[in-house]
């Protein structure tokens, strides 16, 4: 129960890390995804990532790659060996009138799929950020529309929730809606 090793970062973390092989990937207020070694805390390598806006969503590894998602509306996929940006993709904030939230990012076949403030929930080809599918799930509503629940995958159905809207069931493939359940609040 004694400490092994300590390592700080140039922000708070809420992001909970993820084990990779005898390494952990860390994520942090900073913008930064640190790889460190588990046994000593040191660093393999640090992100040059795009954006200085803070990542607060738990890392997804995919096939040598992780994919970040950041307040800033902003998704990246990183190389897991190296951290070099791979592709980025960002929206513009859908208002002043948001949620300060984050979706984190769930890979589906040969796409992940994260959800931006703006109200929509985006596939993007894990290849090269090409968007396979874009589904506006904000309605004729204005304000508050943030998609920042982590997108679940259940069957072939993916479950992603409307701050204001609700609780959505999508195709998995395609994006189209299968059902709302409405609801306010949704949340990670």
């Amino acid at each position: 129960g004694h400490e092994v090793w300590s390592f700080s970062t140039g922000g708070g973390l809420t992001a909970q890390p993820v084990a990779v092989d005898n390494d952990v990937l860390v994520a942090s207020f900073d913008g930064s995804v640190y790889r460190l070694r588990q046994a000593d805390g040191s660093v393999v390598w640090r992100s040059q990532y795009p954006g200085k806006a803070a990542i607060t969503a738990r890392p997804t590894v995919h096939d040598g790659r992780i994919f970040v998602t950041s307040i800033d509306n902003r998704i990246t996929a990183l190389d897991l060996k190296t951290g070099e940006r791979l592709w980025d993709r960002k929206r513009e904030h859908g208002g002043d009138m948001t949620v300060t939230g984050q979706a984190g990012a769930t890979v589906v076949g040969d796409g992940v799929v994260t959800g931006f403030s703006d109200g929509r929930l985006v596939s993007f080809a894990l290849s090269d950020g090409a968007t396979l599918w874009d589904q506006d799930l904000s309605g004729d509503e204005e304000k508050f529309v943030d998609v920042d629940t982590t997108p679940v995958l259940v069957g072939d159905v993916l479950i992603a929730g409307s701050y204001r809207r609700g609780l959505f069931g999508l195709d998995a493939e395609t994006g189209n809606v299968r059902w709302l359940m409405r609801g306010q609040g949704y949340g990670t």
